[in-house]
């Protein structure tokens, strides 16, 4: 145990000077918008020091129309001289298969096993595409010590989806080594004022996403996440962000819509055994979103609804602050300020602590972990030996200086001898001179 102890302090050292040495780029790519912020922390206290909003002028899709959002994304680095290059993004939640499983125990090297013989996924995960075909990530977030069993993270997206929006980062001369769901990177958002908010850690967390083109609800508990989807139409999202609803048909709309929430939160009370929900957060992508708040909450009688402000916590720049000051929904910015507090955690330290904090869906995460590694650890060495060199050169001044003291001390009586025979060198010379004289 205290090993285990000695071996996570030391973990957390190394993860913490990675952390500060490693500045990552949060850029959240919607339909219609890119939106990019750079933080910092110091001292646990979080400040913006980029933060921009670009349109994109299209309707195709994000996939379609990959070569505009890579020109918008290198005007905006060109623009904003931004010469930050790790770089961390968001999958939409439609293109992630996300579940917690419950399964006997097993320890890492049993887990790491049976995915190598490609027989865990296939018994646990129930999907009836290849698997070959998704990149996986999986976490294990609870041990069950009584019934001998854990629950699992399992998130899971196609690896063509993965590259097409990897292709945009890297086509911008950016590296990507974080790709996070946009549900945890909203979550992530939360985290930033956690440690001020007067919630506490070990309450369930609601939010759901009001937008118009994703629709889901997200509990998050011990860093467990229940994430389900709301069914929304197409076309009653055109009719909200147009405003064209009637009284009655908007009336109609937020009592299905509602009721879907409250039938998400009476399953996950009674599946989970969990306390009464009071609190559900709200963010969207939609620029009216406050006319519908009212009506949303009334609907939701009962339920705290709060329209979050992911900039509550956060130090801004007079520049960026103009910005959020601006803008009519602030809420939109949260997924980029989630991603852009994400670590790669490259020593595997929180881990162990953060849970839903730390998904990577980047297929060669492991790889580019192993380089930022040695990058790191480059350093390190470099620094242990300036170190030792400044100390061994330190050490060798102060014995050189103190020989040379005791070879001063030592110096003193010949240093006076010196004077005395100088002295009766100058009066022999006046002898002999005079004597000279004499003899003339």
């Amino acid at each position: 145990m205290k090993q285990t102890k000695i071996v996570n302090a030391f973990l957390d050292l190394l993860s913490k000077y990675s952390r500060a040495d490693e500045e990552i780029l949060g850029v959240d790519m919607s339909p219609g918008f890119i939106r990019v912020a750079r933080l910092k922390i110091k001292d646990n206290k979080w400040s913006v020091l980029n933060l921009i909003e670009r349109p994109i002028d299209s309707n195709l899709s994000l996939i379609d129309q990959s070569n505009l959002y890579t020109d918008t994304l290198k005007d905006i680095l060109e623009k904003e001289k931004i010469k930050t290059k790790n770089v961390a993004i968001s999958i939409p939640v439609s293109n992630a298969i996300i579940k917690v499983i419950e399964m006997p125990s097993m320890t890492d090297n049993e887990i790491q096993s049976a995915i190598e013989y490609e027989s865990l996924w296939e018994n646990i995960v129930r999907i009836s595409e290849d698997l070959s075909q998704y990149t996986i990530f999986h976490q294990i977030i609870k041990r069950h010590i009584k019934t001998n069993k854990m629950d699992l993270l399992f998130v899971a997206s196609k690896v063509s989806d993965i590259n097409a929006y990897n292709k945009i980062i890297n086509n911008a001369g950016l590296e990507t080594i974080i790709i996070d769901v946009k549900c945890f990177a909203t979550r992530n958002a939360f985290d930033i004022g956690m440690q001020e908010n007067a919630t506490k850690q070990d309450e369930a967390i609601a939010i759901v996403e009001f937008g118009s083109v994703e629709n889901y609800l997200l509990i998050v508990k011990d860093n467990a996440p229940h994430i389900t989807d709301i069914f929304v139409k197409d076309s009653d999202t055109r009719d909200l962000e147009r405003g064209s609803f009637s009284d009655e048909d908007l009336e109609g709309f937020f009592s299905r819509y509602t009721m879907q929430v409250r039938q998400i939160l009476s399953d996950y009370e009674t599946k989970y055994s969990s306390e009464h929900i009071k609190t559900l957060y709200v963010i969207s992508d939609m620029v009216n979103i406050r006319n519908y708040l009212e009506l949303l909450s009334n609907s939701l009688s009962g339920l705290n609804i709060i329209f979050y402000d992911p900039f509550s916590y956060l130090s801004i720049s007079t520049r960026e602050k103009d910005l959020v000051k601006k803008h009519k929904n602030k809420s939109v910015f949260t997924a980029a300020i989630g991603l852009a507090s994400r670590s790669l955690d490259i020593f595997g330290y929180y881990k162990y602590t953060t849970g839903v904090k730390n998904i990577n869906l980047l297929p060669d995460r492991l790889k580019i972990k192993k380089k930022k590694q040695a990058n790191v650890l480059l350093r390190l060495l470099i620094i242990v030996i300036l170190t030792l060199s400044v100390g061994i050169g330190g050490i060798q001044y102060l014995i050189l200086s103190n020989e040379k003291n005791t070879l001063l001390k030592r110096v003193v009586p010949y240093t006076k001898l010196k004077i005395e025979l100088d002295e009766k060198n100058a009066v022999l010379a006046k002898i002999i001179a005079e004597k000279k004289r004499m003899d003339k």
